[in-house]
């Protein structure tokens, strides 16, 4: 069956989204929960 899978391509393969990333969690070090993180994301990288 061709075609099964839907291709998607990362948002970490964009190096400006990947940069904000890290340098988000950078900047948290261990004060960082999955609730936090999602909401940067939401916020901050899907509003850019």
């Amino acid at each position: 069956m061709r075609g099964k899978y839907q291709k998607i391509k990362s948002l970490l393969g964009d190096e400006d989204i990947y940069q904000m990333i890290i340098e988000y969690l950078q900047s948290v070090r261990c004060d960082i929960t999955v609730d936090k993180f999602k909401e940067y994301i939401e916020q901050e990288v899907f509003s850019s």
